[in-house]
């Protein structure tokens, strides 16, 4: 990460009921790993079936930076 932009991390809380079920999160749902097998998530009517892909908890607004 840039040395500038440090100041303005904020960590990033991923959303258990919008994770699609080829995923796994940890580290407090704060990382996602891609599965070949369905994890036994609770049905949702926010749940991605589809892709695999996850929302996060917080919104994010005006100029944003994001590193993976």
């Amino acid at each position: 990460m840039k040395p500038g932009l440090r100041k303005y991390v904020c960590d990033l809380t991923l959303d258990l009921n919008t994770v699609n079920r080829f995923l796994s999160l940890s580290e407090e749902n704060r990382k996602v790993t891609c599965r070949r097998e369905e994890q036994p998530y609770p049905d949702h009517p926010e749940r991605f079936e589809d892709y695999r892909q996850v929302l996060c908890r917080e919104g994010l607004t005006g100029r944003c930076y994001w590193e993976v």
